[in-house]
């Protein structure tokens, strides 16, 4: 608990292309917001050329747009290269968006200088303002939908509507034994408390461990993989386990997968 998960020259979840955190940012600040930071950035470049850090620039072009600059390009030779435990994920940006309102600001301005007239500036500041708030929930694939899925994801729905109710119906005492399962919700669906060891156990110590007769192992093809290092395969080939029932659903372009297995008592390793 107390080294850096991060500090690793390798990364179990691959490498991507050293653009993507380009093309990702769009889905952090959106469209509107993107186009006021690429001129808020070009103006910023201009006017460290034109006027070096003088006139207060430093804070401008070193703290404010230097930071931006650093952290995402940081991120993005992380996921291209591989190392640090980088997954790629757009969601590391959010640390930058409180920069990126202030650079895109400075594009808005640099655009609004430009005119004279109040009541077309005025006009202009209200457009963005309501494009910006708006355009989220614009139709699109990447839109604001407000439905039942909003807030739920499909492979959460998958655990409520069909692996807990086969696990309440067929091992009605499982919260009296031990359960082997890496995917988070698992322990809200079935109201067991993630950090009681003698109730839950991480995927991977299945295979360093003894595991009690009757202890149920639920597998998915993610955080058991992924977090623990178990494949499926591992389960399936090993005697001390018996395969129970699986359950699967299609998200779009990928396929959820939920294996269940239960403890042989005769197969128990000392």
């Amino acid at each position: 608990m107390n080294k850096i998960p991060y500090a690793n020259l390798g990364s179990p979840y691959g490498k991507g292309e050293l653009m993507d955190f380009i093309h990702r940012l769009n889905y952090v600040i959106e469209k509107p917001i993107y186009l006021l930071l690429i001129i808020g950035s070009v103006s910023l470049v201009y006017s460290f050329f034109r006027h070096g850090l003088k006139k207060y620039n430093h804070i401008k072009v070193l703290l404010i747009f230097g930071s931006f600059v650093t952290i995402f390009v940081a991120h993005s030779i992380f996921w291209w290269l591989g190392i640090f435990n980088s997954m790629g994920l757009a969601r590391v940006l959010i640390a930058v968006v409180p920069l990126i309102a202030l650079i895109a600001l400075i594009g808005f301005q640099t655009l609004s200088s430009k005119i004279r007239n109040p009541v077309i500036k005025y006009s202009l500041l209200g457009g963005f303002l309501l494009v910006i708030c708006f355009y989220p929930f614009t139709k699109r694939p990447q839109g604001v939908v407000f439905n039942d899925k909003l807030f739920v994801l499909e492979e959460n729905r998958l655990i409520d509507e069909e692996l807990a109710p086969y696990l309440e119906k067929e091992f009605p005492d499982y919260s009296d034994g031990t359960l082997y399962f890496s995917h988070p919700y698992l322990s809200l669906a079935l109201d067991i408390d993630y950090f009681d060891t003698k109730k839950h156990r991480e995927m991977q110590y299945l295979l360093t461990e003894k595991v009690d007769g009757g202890a149920i192992i639920i597998w998915d093809e993610w955080f058991s993989v992924i977090e623990g290092g178990v494949g499926l395969d591992k389960l399936t080939s090993d005697k001390r386990f018996q395969f129970m029932q699986s359950f699967q659903r299609k998200d779009n372009d990928r396929m959820i997968r939920f294996s269940v297995f239960k403890a042989k008592a005769d197969y128990q390793v000392e």
